[in-house]
């Protein structure tokens, strides 16, 4: 078992909308919820509204690409974890985040039905709504999830090659933008391989010693703003990542579409066997070419709205 300490961070900024130069300032100290969590990613005058649940960084930023392609008709919602509105701590499980998050969409959309769509860490935090949303006489119409695989969450050595690979991939976005300094591919795999076993180790780890690591190996950059990013970014991926040890498929009673990347072929057959075993409904699968990141981008990510708003027209068809 492994545990972070989710002590509050300071910052002034939201990384995971540093590359769009759409940064976010925190909001006043929260205990709880706050409806700053609950962001409009576009047309918010339209019905039809779906729900984006948050990826590890906390952040709603990976959704805006997506979302501009989706059909104008429809209202486009992201939620955002408490931890970037200025809260001290977060919700102590996954249950307890998706309870809160139900809670928040209830209060902003109290009838009709419920779209949800996750990315990622997305997709459980979906998946459980869509439960928590029914057992509530709430009619979830629509349940996406993009390159969710439960297999992650197993505490198994795949498991934490596919945490390194992730990280990896983190690392490297944020040297493309200038935030992390530059070092050869083969350095960055031996140094974030490093820091899972930190996380996954059974000594509790805080997220300042994750960054005083991170600094010693040379990647923080001298400005203080970029650094204070970089502590947002570890405290909240932290945080997330110790939640999702205990996630466990929900049964899933509604209409279920799943998206996987195509270079992970076998990941990708377990995970979906997985969501089987959970769903009472056919299952509708589709793979889009790229990577767990790519295809929220480019080409990849036109293909996959397309596909989004087909999906959620033939789940609304009459009868």
């Amino acid at each position: 078992m492994y545990t972070f300490n989710t002590m509050a961070t300071p910052t002034s900024c939201n990384l995971m909308n540093a590359s769009e130069s759409s940064l976010i300032l925190p909001k006043e100290q929260l205990d709880g919820v706050s409806a700053d969590q609950l962001v409009s990613i576009r047309n918010p005058e339209q019905s039809d509204p779906i729900f984006c649940l948050h990826p590890s960084g906390g952040d709603i930023g990976i959704y805006r690409k997506l979302a501009a392609r989706l059909s104008a008709k429809r209202s486009v919602w992201g939620v955002q974890s408490r931890l970037l509105c200025g809260s001290h701590t977060e919700a102590a499980t996954l249950e307890e985040m998706a309870n809160d998050y139900c809670s928040l969409i209830d209060s902003h959309h109290p009838e009709g039905k419920i779209r949800l769509l996750g990315f990622s860490l997305g997709g459980f935090i979906a998946s459980l709504m869509a439960e928590k949303f029914q057992q509530n006489s709430r009619v979830v119409s629509f349940l996406g999830l993009i390159d969710s695989n439960p297999a992650w969450t197993s505490g198994t050595t795949k498991s934490r090659q596919e945490l390194c690979l992730r990280l990896t991939q983190v690392f490297t976005k944020f040297q493309s933008i200038g935030v992390m300094r530059q070092k050869p591919l083969e350095i960055v795999e031996r140094d974030v391989a490093i820091l899972v076993d930190t996380c996954l180790s059974d000594a509790p780890v805080t997220s300042a010693e994750m960054m005083a690591k991170t600094t010693a190996m040379g990647y923080v950059p001298d400005r203080q703003r970029d650094s204070d990013l970089l502590m947002q970014f570890t405290h909240t991926f932290l945080t997330h990542c110790r939640l999702l040890k205990g996630f466990s498929a929900p049964e899933i009673d509604c209409p279920l579409h799943l998206w996987w990347p195509s270079d992970g072929e076998q990941e990708n057959e377990i995970g979906s066997a997985i969501w089987a075993g959970r769903s009472k409904f056919q299952i509708e699968e589709s793979c889009i070419e790229g990577s767990h990141y790519s295809i929220m981008r480019g080409a990849a990510v036109r293909r996959l709205a397309e596909q989004v708003d087909a999906a959620i027209e033939r789940t609304e068809l009459p009868g």
